[in-house]
Formats: C-alpha cells, sequence, structure tokens
C-alpha cells in the first residue's frame, strides 16, 4: 500500500537527514541478522543498553556489529559509567524525565559539554515540545551537534511485545508512563513518523538549531525502518524538479 507523502517545505528539506541516520537497536533475538541484512555499512548503529541483561549484552552485540563492519556507539546507562571511555555522548530528554526535573537535565547537559561530543534527544511525539526543548538548550548555550530522536514505522502490538520481553516491572512501568504513545499507534492515521518530519522540518533545518542528522529509534524492526528511510527517499527524489 503506498503512502501519500505530505511534501511541501517541512519533509522535502529534511530529506538530506534520512540518508545516514543513527539506527537504535536493542540486544534481543536475531537483531545483529536483521542489522546485517537491512542496514547499510556506512550507516552508525547504536546498542542500547539493557537493564535486565545487564552491561554484557550490550557490550557483545556491539562487538558482533563492529566485526561486521560498522560503526557501534553502545550506550551506557549513568550508573554504569566507569571512566572516561565510557562518556562519548549525552542524552537529552525533550519531554520532562520521570525523575528528573528539565531545570536539572538542562543544566546537566550543559555540565557535560566539555565531556561529551553531541546529544541524543530522548523518543517526543509532539512537535511543538521538540521545538521548544531545542530552543531552550540553545538559549542556555548548549551548542553540542543534536541528534533528534524519532521512533520508527512502529507497530503498536510489536512494540508491546518488545516491552513484554524486557520484563514484566519494567514493562509494567514503560507502559505506565507512555499511554499517550500507545493512544497514537492504535488509532486510524495514527503515529507516523514522516509527519512528525513534516512539522518539525523548519525546526531541523534551521541553522539555529545545530541538529547534526537523526536518530532513529526501530525498536528492533530493522527491516521496516529500513524500507521506510528508502521509500521516503526514494519520493523525495522523484519530487525534485528536474
Amino acid at each position: 500500500m503506498t503512502r501519500a507523502w505530505p511534501f511541501g517545505g517541512g519533509l522535502a528539506s529534511v530529506a538530506p537527514l534520512l540518508e545516514h541516520p543513527r539506527y537504535e537497536v536493542f540486544p534481543a533475538g536475531d537483531v545483529a541478522d536483521a542489522v546485517a541484512q537491512w542496514v547499510p555499512p556506512d550507516m552508525t548503529v547504536t546498542v542500547t543498553a539493557s537493564p535486565t541483561k545487564g552491561l554484557d549484552a550490550t557490550l557483545d552485540l556491539t562487538e558482533v556489529l563492529v566485526r561486521r563492519g560498522y560503526q557501534v556507539v553502545p550506550h551506557l546507562s549513568a550508573r554504569l559509567v566507569r571512566d572516561d571511555a565510557h562518556l562519548t555522548g549525552i542524552t537529552g530528554y525533550p519531554e520532562t524525565h520521570p525523575r528528573i526535573d528539565d531545570d536539572i537535565t538542562v543544566q546537566a547537559m550543559w555540565d557535560k559539554r566539555r565531556l561529551a561530543a553531541y546529544i541524543v534527544s530522548n523518543l517526543c511525539f509532539d512537535p511543538a515540545t521538540v521545538r521548544r526543548w531545542v530552543r531552550r538548550i540553545r538559549a542556555r548555550g548548549v551548542t553540542l551537534p543534536l541528534y533528534v530522536g524519532l521512533a520508527g514505522p512502529v507497530e503498536r502490538t510489536r512494540l508491546l511485545r518488545m516491552a513484554a520481553k524486557a520484563g514484566a516491572s519494567e514493562s509494567a512501568k514503560f507502559l505506565a508512563g507512555h499511554v499517550e504513545w500507545f493512544l497514537r499507534f492504535g488509532t486510524p492515521g495514527g503515529y507516523r513518523p514522516e509527519r512528525l518530519l513534516t512539522r518539525l522540518g523548519p525546526t531541523l533545518t534551521a541553522p539555529a538549531s545545530g541538529v547534526a542528522g537523526l536518530h532513529l529509534f526501530t525498536f528492533n524492526q530493522v527491516q521496516q525502518t529500513e524500507e521506510w528511510r528508502k521509500e521516503l527517499l526514494a519520493r523525495a527524489g522523484a519530487a525534485q524538479p528536474a
């Protein structure tokens, strides 16, 4: 089924950001094989931390993907940081962190600016919230390059299964904190990543925003995410004037 392509300044202008996004996966199942089959070798792959499986699972998958030729960035939760080698990137929270005040997270980015190379924003489905957050961190003087986090074309049932695999208590916390996500995923014409990109277009492309690229949360739906990316790029090329 062909999707409608909502061209018009926003999405057309951010199409270049889809050429080399970062792909985030987590250590589960045969994700290494999926990455090798679907993700181009010049893409950066990030491996998220697994609270239930521990740091070893994250590092093991990282090593496998490195041996397959990928540039890989393991995501290590703060409590697991041991030394300077782990301080190559910091997380930003457009929406309020469930346990940390907004002022503290923005201040933390300022404090870490000399130790980190870039910022990766967490998931957010509200373009207005992302716009306000980008303006706020830039006004605070945080100038690190920003990779904007975006959920790929994830299916609600798949997301529920992935959350369940993380463990019962962890899944309960995840679902309780993201009820709005699932409501959007379940409605006709609900969440569509290209729609969010369209609305964020002016912010993502504004020089003052300092957006270096996109960080795609695949929820291990690697094939679907890559097919979606290629489809958008193909449509973007077809829409360009001859």
